[in-house]
């Protein structure tokens, strides 16, 4: 279904009406060839300093014209959805002052190995919760995964790494949003079967990392033939991004996105060196996976 729609998309882009928000039309009309790549913030972002996975870096990046924000979602220990990174709450919360000894009704902290398991903890529990990797004495909760697509319905586009979740919980969440509006995040080298299954029963597209590809057409085709329609977009690295990848990934009409995340291009544009981006843009890139959005676009002239 999802390659269908992109197909129209295809045929449509051209008269995109110009006053029309990027935020407004579908993600497969933005990633469609001739649009600009999107610029995709990953939670290493530092927007105003505020929290990773929280509502103030959700709306730091739409102060600063973002185009999509990677979101990372964690199921509670009473079936909530939440929006954290870590299975752990250690990093970048207080828990360990709130709660003591660990979670109200156990297991205790030091049976735990010294972590905080957000499976232990209900989302009242975790109301209580304050996040503390970001500006000190900024008062930031931790959202709930309802919360922020509100924040970011018609106004973001959201590309949803679903860390820990059950098929049954997430399916009715997602399929009662405006699910043209949000992509779904896999990495090639995990089973992705359940992934697979949430995009069918949602009809939301999947992005799939292939950070550890050493054969990128190859393991191309192998991957759409697993994902099926639902597949929208890869991440691939610049060394494995040969010709014959590119011209696989065009033939199957599935977008090819650019990471600087832990390649060193982003560690490079921080510091000012700007070659190493300069040198992975380029024509057919459907997006720019950083975390250094406010560079990137300039880079872009945006």
């Amino acid at each position: 279904m999802f390659k269908r729609l992109v197909l129209a998309a295809i045929a449509t882009a051209g008269i995109l009406a110009p006053q029309l928000g990027y935020t407004q039309v579908s993600i497969e009309e933005r990633i469609a060839p001739g649009q600009p790549p999107l610029v995709i913030a990953h939670r290493y972002a530092r927007l105003d300093g505020a929290p990773e996975n929280s509502l103030a870096w959700l709306e730091a990046a739409l102060d600063r014209g973002v185009d999509m924000v990677k979101l990372d979602a964690q199921l509670t220990g009473d079936d909530r959805y939440i929006l954290m990174h870590d299975p752990t709450l250690n990093r970048t919360t207080d828990v360990e002052r709130v709660f003591l000894n660990g979670p109200p009704g156990g297991p205790t902290r030091e049976s735990r190995g010294g972590k905080d398991y957000i499976g232990d903890y209900t989302l009242g529990d975790l109301g209580r919760l304050r996040l503390t990797d970001g500006t000190v004495g900024a008062d930031n909760a931790i959202p709930t995964l309802d919360e922020a697509l509100d924040a970011a319905d018609g106004r973001i586009l959201v590309l949803l790494d679903l860390k820990r979740y059950e098929a049954e919980s997430v399916v009715p969440l997602l399929q009662s949003r405006n699910t043209g509006n949000l992509l779904l995040f896999g990495m090639y080298y995990y089973d992705a079967t359940l992934l697979t299954d949430v995009a069918s029963a949602t009809g939301i597209g999947t992005v799939i990392s292939m950070g550890r590809t050493k054969d990128c057409a190859g393991d191309l085709s192998k991957l759409a033939g697993g994902q099926g329609t639902q597949l929208a977009m890869i991440v691939v690295p610049d060394r494995q991004m040969t010709p014959e990848c590119s011209a696989k990934a065009a033939e199957l009409s599935i977008g090819v996105a650019v990471s600087g995340v832990r390649d060193g291009k982003d560690s490079a544009l921080r510091n000012g060196d700007t070659s190493e981006w300069l040198e992975a843009i380029g024509p057919g890139a459907a997006a720019y996976m950083t975390g250094q959005p406010e560079q990137l676009m300039e880079l872009l002239g945006r």
